[in-house]
């Protein structure tokens, strides 16, 4: 090749290359390798050894930078990323209960099936579609369950202190469809170490009623957690709203509620958001001493409860009630300032009406214009006077204007012309106003004189009679001629509260079934015996159950100073030869020796007594079922491998 000059690559500096191949720069060393193709010269630089440039700082920086971003977002995404590996994880973890372990829902199932806790099959469990706990105007607490095939058994729940049930027992019954704790007797706790704290697999769950007094929240995104599909919940009781937040987030989370009953309502917090839940019939609240203009946006809502005594102060102004005008159903808890019911005249749409603790009420003729009026309750209203407009109510089919411990002051004005009328509670001083009423199937009685009774003999043209429920609220009360009732060819039940009885035994040979209940069960049970006056004196071939509940001081054949007590007084039942269930709850017995009297008995209860030895009951051959918890039975063997379900 021809001489040619080069530039070194690496310094800059001139170079001579006289021929292809290697050659060095002689200013910095650098090693290149010339060669000539086709009149152009190729230069492959080998740096070797050499010193190596300066590289620019830009890329690394770049670099450097984007990774710092990068773990920021990482960093700040972490949290979130977490909790949903955590929902993940513990969603796919979730374990629900599916045997029945819970020693009161496994007493209540017993009775329900009729086999011990311990035989209980999912399929029993598959069957249960409501739960209810609620205490009766007698205060005793029931629990109440319905099955598949709409059959309903009450199991009473007698107790001296609240009644805990373990929440997470409830999972075992996969087709539950509706449960209601309508007491703050019963706590459900969510507690479980093994099991979800939760009803998340109850996806038929439609009616949920729960108290404040769990270790759960019951406000609105609470509730949505607790519940499998929030979505599918019709009915909603107990949900504390503590600000308008919970408002907005129960409409969100139960969009179809049809019924809604709050626990609890924040102060100013307005519920004309409630608007959004299109399918929302049915409301209870307390009212507001701000205003309660909100609840007038609530114009789908036909029936609403409300309570009148706001964080202890009375609503004194009703006058927002004239413009409810679409309302069917109204009820006014605690209306201690309502002094008039005058702005109850517009409600033309009204069906049932219920007014509490109205003291300051003195009339109801404002009502005479509510000819549509079905149920009437005003009995906690009792300084009424003037009660004429009763007798213009001529649809009532309900009526209610006494309670167990006072009547109105005023006169009930004759009832003959209410032929509706099929349901009333009332005092037995108001006999022959409703006498002539002769359309009422069930009659609760409110018994307050001393010493002897208003005369029953004003009521033996009552035959359309199903239903006597009476309450006394003084001892030693002596119902008189209620003998008289014996030939009301309707007559089935028969309730009777108060702390001795009576139970008139020998007055209702054609009742099927008698409860009779200790005045105070709840709060402390009656002390005093029963008195069974009178005793039956000839053969009872209707009475198929009979429950006596709550007397601790044992039972007796009459009044005070009889000597004819608890098995002896018991051996009367020996008339009573239909008899197939009987219940002596908490009654103070130390003994079985009755028990001849009762030879046909299929179902024995002698929970809460004080019976040590049940060899008696051996005699009892068509015996199948016994319960006998909270006794001192020394010899429970003797039954055992009879074929008898036991429940100690």
């Amino acid at each position: 090749m021809n001489p040619t000059k080069i530039r070194c690559p690496n310094c800059g500096n001139s170079i001579l290359v006289k021929q292809s191949g290697k050659v060095s720069c002689p200013s910095c060393g650098t090693a290149l390798y010339v060669e000539e193709k086709d009149k152009a010269v190729q230069i492959n630089v080998n740096l070797g050894g050499a010193p190596k440039p300066k590289e620019k700082p830009g890329a690394l920086l770049f670099f450097c930078a984007a990774l710092t971003v990068l773990l920021c977002v990482f960093m700040i995404f972490l949290p979130l990323l977490d909790r949903l590996f955590r929902k993940k994880e513990t969603k796919a973890a979730a374990k629900y209960a599916t045997t029945l372990t819970d020693p009161v829902l496994g007493t209540v199932l017993s009775e329900v099936f009729g086999k011990d806790a311990a035989a209980l099959t999912e399929e029993d469990y598959q069957r249960v579609r409501a739960l209810a706990f609620n205490r009766s105007n007698s205060d005793i607490l029931w629990a109440k369950v319905t099955l598949d095939d709409a059959s309903e058994t009450r199991v009473p729940l007698v107790h001296d202190d609240n009644i805990e049930i373990d929440g997470t027992a409830l999972q075992v019954f996969s087709n539950l469809e509706e449960l209601r704790v309508l007491t703050d007797d019963i706590t459900l706790s969510f507690s479980s170490e093994q099991y979800a704290n939760t009803l998340g697999n109850l996806k038929k769950l439609k009616v949920l009623y729960l108290q404040n007094n769990s270790n759960f929240s019951t406000g609105p995104a609470g509730l949505a957690k607790l519940v499998a599909d929030p979505a599918a919940i019709e009915e909603l009781g107990g949900v504390m709203l503590y600000d308008a937040d919970d408002v907005d987030t129960l409409v969100r989370q139960f969009p179809a509620l049809k019924t809604l009953y709050v626990g609890y309502r924040g102060e100013k917090i307005s519920l004309s958001g409630l608007k959004a839940l299109g399918q929302l019939e049915t409301l209870g609240t307390a009212l507001s001493t701000d205003g309660n203009e909100d609840l007038l946006e609530l114009s789908g809502v036909k029936k609403m409860e409300l309570g009148a005594s706001a964080q202890g102060d009375g609503i004194k102004d009703f006058r927002f009630l004239s413009s409810l005008t679409q309302l069917e159903s109204l009820t006014l808890e605690n209306a201690y300032e309502m002094k008039s019911l005058n702005v109850l005249e517009p409600l033309g749409n009204l069906q049932e009406l219920r007014i509490s603790n109205g003291r300051e009420l003195r009339s109801l003729e404002p009502l005479r214009a509510l000819t549509g009026l079905r149920s009437l309750d005003i009995g906690d209203s009792t300084e009424l006077t003037d009660l004429n407009a009763l007798s213009a109510l001529t649809k009532l089919r309900k009526l209610r204007v006494a309670n167990a411990d006072w009547s109105v002051k005023g006169t009930l004005p004759d009832l003959s012309g209410l032929t509706a009328l099929e349901e009333l509670e009332a005092s037995e001083e108001d006999f022959a106003q409703f006498a002539p009423c002769k359309s009422i199937k069930k009659l609760t009685l409110f018994m307050n004189r001393f010493g002897d009774s208003a005369d029953f003999t004003a009521l033996a043209g009552l035959d359309q009679l199903e239903e006597l429920y009476l309450n006394f609220d003084k001892d030693d009360e002596k119902p008189v001629h209620i003998e008289s009732l014996s030939a009301l060819p309707a007559l089935r039940k028969l309730t009777v509260v108060g702390e001795d009885g009576p139970l008139p035994l020998g007055a209702f040979p054609q009742v099927t079934d008698i409860t009779v209940i200790g005045n105070n069960i709840v709060s402390a049970m009656s002390t005093d015996a029963l008195r069974i006056d009178p005793a039956p004196d000839g053969e009872n071939t209707a009475l198929t159950r009979l429950s006596i509940i709550g007397f601790q001081g044992g039972i007796q054949i009459g009044g005070y100073g009889s000597e004819t007590k608890d098995s002896a007084a018991l051996s009367v039942l020996s008339h009573c030869t239909a008899l197939r269930e009987l219940r002596l709850n908490h009654c103070g017995l130390t003994d079985l020796t009755f028990v001849n009297a009762i030879p046909n008995v299929e179902v024995l209860d002698i929970v809460g007594n004080r019976i040590e030895d049940i060899s008696p009951l051996t005699a009892l051959s068509k015996l199948r079922a016994l319960y006998c918890a909270d006794n001192d039975i020394q010899n429970i063997a003797v039954l055992q491998g009879r074929g008898i379900l036991l429940l100690e």
